[in-house]
């Protein structure tokens, strides 16, 4: 008896580490989550290094870089991945000074919040003769643009290179282009100390730029093609071999499928963090009798593989999010896009205003060249036909004519669903 409660004991101990293990990998395999190293752009990787390492060791900016690719591509994740290298360079003292942000057109509800962005990131260069000044809530963004142009049309001996990180900058091609346009301008100054580095996903961008914005982005472009299927299949493997919570024939069977499906690592992760949710209610459902007398039950299997695949194509109103004609399914990335902008300006409140999210809509059809752009009276069509198929909420307001949206799912179910969208993997990042 003694000895069956010691086994007992170190079988409940087995299932309790599986549940734990998996119950990490699930927040492991999320898209915002990212390896420290990515496989399979070495090239990249290192072209990006070369470029930025000379500019900061220079002192010089010698130009902005462009980024494009499909989405799901790796670009920002390779460029913050070179940042943290030459970050630990420069704590080695083996790298000069520099101070690096990221400004993400996605998340501004304006181009020119990119201004208040800037002038936080050069206070920290600030000396004691040279005290921070402080960034008024009223100060105006023409105000601060003025200060950034003094700012960097003026030498400082005591201020670092500043390498900024312009993701998502095709979203900054909205109105007058000025923000962009001044962005570019003032790298071009000898004394800005300053370093772009444009991302985007649209290949021909540059092309569709105005004249005076596309002359002084320059000629250094660097394309990430889509991943091969081999890179990809070596990419998935790394990933869970490391989690160490699949067994080796869902590996097996999940770089396979995928890499036969598509280019985009991000759909992969996505079905990889489904099978460990199904694995972990599998887990927790059953007698611990019966998990502990077979070992391989403590892994996601090749049917938790599958049943994730089935849970995340039949699923409702899932489906009909599947099911989203191009202008629907561009309205509710925007509507999604709306909510995590207020979400991070730490505003609480339920819905987002109709305005908003047209705008955001008009925005993001521009720069994926979506026409004819829908009018207002077919955008509040589409509203009345996704509340119908309880996807999004209407609520009336007093204070306006047209009413506050709200998704009725949630931000991970969208990005499930609209990853393996044709239209939908375009506009996520």
């Amino acid at each position: 008896m003694p000895n069956l409660g010691i086994a007992q004991s170190a079988q409940f101990s087995a299932i309790d580490t599986a549940v734990k293990r998996l119950q990490c990998a699930c927040r492991e395999l999320q898209l915002s989550s990212l390896p420290r190293v990515m496989t399979g752009r070495e090239n990249e990787r290192d072209e990006i290094y070369t470029a930025l390492r000379s500019s900061i060791e220079h002192q010089s900016a010698g130009g902005p870089i462009y980024i494009s690719g499909l989405p799901g591509a790796g670009k920002t994740s390779i460029v913050k991945e070179v940042i943290r290298t030459l970050e630990k360079q420069r704590d080695n003292a083996k790298l000069c000074e520099f101070a690096w942000v990221e400004v993400n057109g996605l998340h501004m509800p304006r181009p020119d919040v990119a201004y208040s962005v800037l002038w936080k990131a050069l206070q920290p260069s600030k000396t004691n003769k040279q005290e921070p000044q402080p960034l008024r809530a009223n100060m105006s963004a023409a105000r601060l643009c003025e200060i950034l142009q003094r700012e960097f049309n003026s030498f400082s001996s005591t201020r670092p290179m500043l390498l900024v990180l312009l993701d998502e900058m095709d979203f900054m091609l909205a109105g007058k282009n000025q923000v962009l346009y001044n962005l570019l301008e003032w790298q071009t100054s000898a004394s800005a100390k300053l370093i772009l580095i444009g991302i985007a996903n649209t290949m021909d961008l540059p092309e569709r730029m105005p004249a005076k914005i596309r002359s002084r982005l320059g000629g250094h472009r660097i394309t990430f093609p889509a991943y091969t299927r081999a890179q990809l299949e070596n990419i998935i493997k790394q990933r869970l071999f490391q989690l160490d919570i699949f067994s080796d024939e869902a590996i097996q069977i999940c770089a396979k499928t995928l890499a036969h499906q598509s280019g985009d690592v991000r759909q992969a992760l996505s079905l990889c963090r489904k099978s460990a949710e199904v694995c972990l209610h599998r887990l927790t459902k059953l007698e611990r009798s019966t998990a502990a007398n077979a070992k391989d039950e403590l892994f996601v299997t090749g049917e938790d593989l599958h049943e994730a695949q089935q849970a995340m194509s039949v699923s409702a109103p899932m489906s009909r999010l599947g099911a989203c004609s191009k202008f629907e399914c561009t309205f509710l990335i925007a509507l999604q896009m709306e909510a995590r902008s207020i979400a991070t300006r730490g505003i609480s409140k339920r819905g987002v205003e109709l305005e908003a999210v047209i705008e955001r809509f008009a925005i993001l059809c521009k720069t994926h060249s979506f026409e004819p752009i829908p009018r207002l009276r077919a955008l509040l069509f589409i509203c009345d036909e996704l509340e119908r198929s309880g996807i999004i909420n209407q609520i009336a307001i007093r204070t306006s004519r047209y009413p506050l949206l709200e998704l009725r799912c949630s931000h991970q179910e969208l990005l499930d669903v609209f990853i393996m969208h044709p239209v939908g993997m375009q506009l996520i990042s």
